[in-house]
């Protein structure tokens, strides 16, 4: 019997922590930009671009079984670090995590909680002024931050779970024609210039998913179990995207698919009328917590991890179950940078995707680390894959993007920072040992 309830609990908390990190995994995929993304996508190339968005998941498949191999031979959160330093070096190591991830959760926090504070003012309440909700969301997900980290999983899983459930609800209802509105013929979009980045964006709404990483106790979530809930959120995403898609090709001209800044709510409105946009507007409220909560926890926790392997100073490493001073750092920053106005700068877009391929280097850059250390055994070929994909992505995104000279003096000038930071305090710490 003991035999028998010590199985059943084991089971017990590897399912928890499964579905606490596929909750963690989606966070960033099931962003209020990944739906504008997916909306203004469809409505460019069509039905076709639900099968590349497929491709693409694909792609990102093979990312997160290279990240497997990675945490099976550097367990531990700061086992990305650990391999990017003992392959490329201690500054690499330190410049494209920062670039990607701390760069992304300033401005794409600051975004979303623009969108959501936008959300709550036109869908619910007219006088509540749209900057003063977002300040107030950001408050409250600081403060469940830094409670604890148990209570920030847990408020993570409910806000993906409403998001994911949500979104499909109204997916089935649009499908299967029970909000009493009238579905649109299906027609062919008129093909543009505009198709050729579109596929090349459709890698950004997979990007986050490695964020799993972070979640529970390091010595609790093990590497199958990352590789599992990784790659089922990779996949859960995709059938929740490609069921979008295909409603809101039904239900919504093309045309105005792609014009539109807000496809998703054009959609729900269409599929069930006011009650569709008030409950989109909930999807879209409990979809921005959970991107930004996503960003808070999980990358205030690679701080610390990168503190402890010593990439970044040891004062980082202060309560790694609770870190502190990088949630006041990431707080503060939003705090400042939507305080100073750029949560309404289109310039913010632009930041953003900067930060988004700044994370496709990153994933290509784990792929060149597990090659080049020869960790991959026989499966070398899917890091090759995932690697061409990452770069291809990011070639394609800046070839033609509206604006690649801003885009990319943007890029240098974060990457020239952070390279100097990094080469700085990689010759400061020099002979120091490894805080373990």
């Amino acid at each position: 019997m003991r035999e028998i309830d010590s199985l059943k609990t084991s089971i017990g908390s590897s399912n928890r922590n499964l579905f606490r990190s596929m909750a963690v995994a989606m966070g960033l995929m099931l962003s209020p930009e990944s739906l504008v993304l997916l909306g203004n996508s469809v409505g460019t190339v069509g039905l076709p671009f639900m099968f590349l968005l497929l491709l693409a998941a694909g792609a990102h498949l093979s990312t997160a079984f290279s990240y497997g191999i990675l945490y099976r031979r550097f367990p531990g959160a700061g086992g990305e670090a650990r391999c990017l330093s003992e392959a490329l070096g201690t500054t690499t190591a330190f410049v494209f995590p920062i670039c990607s991830r701390f760069f992304l959760a300033l401005c794409g926090i600051t975004g979303i909680l623009a969108t959501a504070g936008y959300v709550f003012n036109e869908v619910f309440i007219h006088s509540f002024p749209n900057l003063g909700f977002s300040f107030c969301l950001l408050t409250f997900l600081f403060l469940i931050n830094l409670i604890s980290r148990r209570l920030s999983e847990i408020a993570q899983f409910i806000f993906v779970g409403l998001t994911f459930l949500g979104l499909l609800s109204l997916a089935v209802i649009g499908l299967l024609h029970l909000g009493n509105a009238p579905s649109n013929d299906w027609t062919s979009p008129q093909m543009t210039t505009s198709v050729a980045r579109t596929v090349s964006l459709g890698l950004l709404p997979f990007v986050g998913f490695d964020l799993a990483r972070f979640a529970g106790k390091e010595d609790t979530l093990k590497a199958e179990v990352f590789s599992k809930s990784t790659m089922q959120g990779i996949l859960g995403a995709a059938f929740l995207f490609f069921l979008w898609g295909l409603v809101s090709a039904q239900y919504v001209p093309l045309e105005r698919l792609s014009d539109t800044t807000v496809p998703h709510m054009v959609t729900a409105r269409a599929i069930w009328g006011e009650t569709g946009r008030v409950w989109m507007g909930v999807i879209l409220l409990a979809s921005a917590c959970g991107a930004s909560n996503i960003l808070l926890f999980g990358v205030s926790r690679m701080i610390t991890a990168m503190g402890e392997e010593r990439i970044l100073p040891a004062f980082f490493t202060r309560l790694p179950y609770r870190p502190l001073f990088p949630l006041l750092l990431l707080v503060t920053g939003v705090a400042a940078t939507m305080g100073l106005g750029a949560a309404g700068s289109p310039a913010l877009n632009t930041l953003i995707r900067a930060g988004f391929l700044f994370w496709l280097l990153n994933y290509a850059v784990v792929h060149l680390s597990i090659l080049r250390l020869r960790i991959q055994g026989p499966n070398w070929a899917i890091p090759v894959i995932g690697l061409l994909a990452s770069l291809s992505g990011f070639v394609g995104i800046v070839a033609t993007d509206d604006h690649p000279g801003f885009l990319l003096k943007w890029m240098s000038i974060i990457f020239v920072f952070a390279s100097f930071l990094g080469f700085l305090w990689n010759r400061l710490c020099r002979g120091m040992p490894r805080q373990r």
